[in-house]
C-alpha cells in the first residue's frame, strides 16, 4: 500500500501513540479574522505569519477507534506554539472528542511531502 519508507515512519507513529497530547481548542474572539474548518495548516500558516510570536507545529491526530477496527488513522493537522509555551489548535472543528496530537519530528519539507500519501488526509495503519 504504502513505499517502505513511509510504512516505517507510520509504524513510529504507531509506536508513538502514547506521547500524544490532548490540546486546547482556543479562540481568539478579539480577531476579526475567523480560522476556516478543515483548513488547519493554512489557518496557523495565517496566524504565525500575522502573529511571529506563534511556532507552527507540525503533526498527527491519533484515531485509534477504541482499538475496534484492524486500524488507526493518523491525520495530518497543524497546532501552534504560544509565547507562554502551549500547544492550542484554533481550527474549528464539531468532533464530540478529542485526539491526542502526536508532535512530528521532521521538517517541516518531509511533512508536507507525506501530503501525497494521505488517504482522505489519513495515513492508515494496519496493526493486526
Amino acid at each position: 500500500m504504502y513505499p517502505e519508507e513511509i510504512q516505517k515512519y507510520i509504524i513510529g507513529l504507531f509506536e508513538r501513540r502514547n506521547k500524544g497530547t490532548l490540546i486546547q481548542q482556543v479562540e481568539f474572539k478579539e480577531c476579526e479574522w475567523k480560522p476556516a474548518f478543515n483548513e488547519c495548516h493554512n489557518n496557523v500558516d495565517f496566524w504565525c505569519r500575522v502573529n511571529p510570536e506563534y511556532k507552527p507545529v507540525r503533526g498527527w491526530l491519533f484515531y485509534a477507534f477504541d482499538y475496534e477496527l484492524n486500524f488507526v488513522w493518523f491525520q495530518s493537522h497543524s497546532v501552534m506554539l504560544t509565547p507562554e509555551n502551549t500547544l492550542v489548535d484554533i481550527t474549528p472543528d464539531n468532533a464530540l472528542d478529542s485526539y491526542p496530537f502526536i508532535i512530528a519530528t521532521e521538517s517541516e519539507d518531509d511533512f508536507f511531502a507525506k501530503s501525497e500519501y494521505l488517504i482522505r488526509g489519513n495515513l492508515v495503519h494496519f496493526y493486526k
